[in-house]
């Protein structure tokens, strides 16, 4: 999407902001209130809140384009920048995800939005780990592998948009339970990869 949607608006926004004072991080911090933001407005539990919730975590993925353009255009490309704009995409998500938690509970009952939320923190955290953890950032553990390119993906979150959709049907309790189930399937696919990445480094330095 980054290619396909969200360049046709990011490009012209990032050379509108290459001509001010802003900084990359600034724009990073920016973006990181508009997501906040979306996931009050999911947090309503009713369906103009919700839509408006959607269609402002899609600006949150065009603006995500905007931080590096600009970081590029100024020569103000840093560690940091990486660092910090990894970590604001983390917390729009905890936002995302937990206000859609909040307003399934409002308009749907708690049921329908605990047990599903419980599933994805086990499954969010599990794949957190295995990503983070194993050998540095991004899943560069997975690398050579299929998961990888699925790791990516995820990196890039086009998830926005099947949430928008959810929202525009007016069904976020569905993507709720869907993401609490494919989280845990995708975690343990990532860790049946990683016990064969294992036992091949083993088995290679044994030899």
């Amino acid at each position: 999407m980054d290619i396909w949607f969200n360049s046709l608006f990011s490009i012209k926004i990032s050379s509108f902001l290459a001509k001010t004072k802003l900084t990359p991080n600034q724009i990073t911090i920016f973006g990181l209130f508009i997501g906040m933001a979306s996931g009050i407005l999911f947090a309503q539990g009713n369906y103009w809140s919700s839509l408006s919730g959607g269609l402002l975590l899609v600006v949150t993925a065009i603006w995500d384009c905007c931080d590096g353009d600009v970081a590029r255009l100024k020569f103000m490309e840093s560690a940091f920048g990486e660092k910090l704009d990894t970590a604001c995409d983390n917390i729009i998500n905890i936002f995302i995800f937990t206000g859609i938690m909040f307003g399934v509970a409002r308009s749907q009952g708690p049921i329908q939005a605990v047990v599903p939320f419980l599933l994805l923190i086990l499954g969010g955290s599990w794949i957190f780990y295995l990503i983070y953890f194993p050998n540095g950032g991004k899943g560069s553990f997975f690398k050579n592998t299929p998961i990888y390119d699925v790791i990516q993906v995820l990196a890039s979150r086009n998830f926005i948009y099947i949430i928008f959709v959810f929202a525009v049907i007016n069904k976020l309790d569905w993507f709720l339970w869907l993401a609490g189930i494919g989280s845990n399937i995708f975690a343990a696919s990532m860790h049946i990869v990683k016990r064969k990445i294992l036992v091949s480094t083993i088995k290679g330095i044994g030899k």
